[in-house]
């Protein structure tokens, strides 16, 4: 009988001390060095919790991960990406309500010299984007590759293509204006893998709203239109 009493009083201490253990992670992941790492393995390893206590620090934690992806260390870079990538995964509502500022640090990932940042910053990106509706993300892209270059470019093409993929036809050709007009402009891009990462794209997007392409295909040169019109009938072929 005096174990079953104990047991409610254990359960209303249990959120008390993840409270103040989520307080603590929160001041110790805004310092610096070991300290800093230690705390956001901390909070890795926390996201497993289901507990409503993260709506209290998801901001606090969020905000840390974004300014520490310009640490000068490439451990605490690389965990605020794998946590960036969790807080995507099992918070999609609440990442959506800051999505544009939330892109905009993972992009910088791109710019890593290191190859492995650059592939964390690309899983990071696509578990992220995987939880969003495409009607939300595709414009957020779109807007990304009209202000960066290589490396970065190619990558949020990719990325781009990625989304529409896995969208519908009738919310990639609500958004296709605004498609089409940056990956005419990165067709003439003077990079080749940004040229390839376009075709990729534009092949993708005529998979996915088929005869509506039509119209945007004739804005390319003859040239670029022969090219891409080779690659769609391989793709049909295979």
């Amino acid at each position: 009988l005096q174990e079953e009493t104990k047991k409610p009083q254990e359960l209303a201490r249990k959120p008390l001390e993840e409270n103040n253990l989520l307080t603590t992670l929160v001041s110790q992941a805004s310092g610096s060095g070991a300290v800093k790492y230690d705390a956001l393995k901390k909070v890795q390893g926390l996201l497993e919790s289901s507990s409503p206590l993260w709506e209290s620090n998801f901001e606090d934690f969020l905000k840390i991960c974004t300014d520490s992806l310009q640490d000068p260390a490439l451990s605490i870079r690389d965990c605020c990406l794998q946590v960036l990538k969790e807080l995507g995964r099992r918070h999609p509502a609440k990442v959506s309500q800051q999505l544009s500022p939330i892109l905009e640090a993972i992009t910088e990932g791109f710019n890593f010299e290191e190859r492995h940042m650059y592939q964390a910053t690309e899983e990071s990106m696509e578990a992220l984007l995987a939880q969003q509706s495409p009607r939300k993300v595709i414009p957020e892209l779109v807007k990304l590759i009209n202000q960066n270059d290589v490396p970065v470019l190619q990558a949020l093409i990719r990325q781009l293509t990625a989304v529409i993929k896995n969208s519908s036809g009738s919310v990639v050709v609500e958004f296709m204006r605004g498609i089409m007009d940056q990956m005419k402009h990165c067709f003439n891009h003077s990079n080749a893998d940004v040229r390839k990462s376009v075709v990729f794209c534009l092949v993708e997007i005529q998979a996915v709203i088929g005869s509506d392409f039509d119209i945007f295909l004739e804005e390319l040169s003859p040239s670029q239109q022969k090219l891409v019109t080779i690659y769609i009938q391989r793709r049909m072929i295979a």
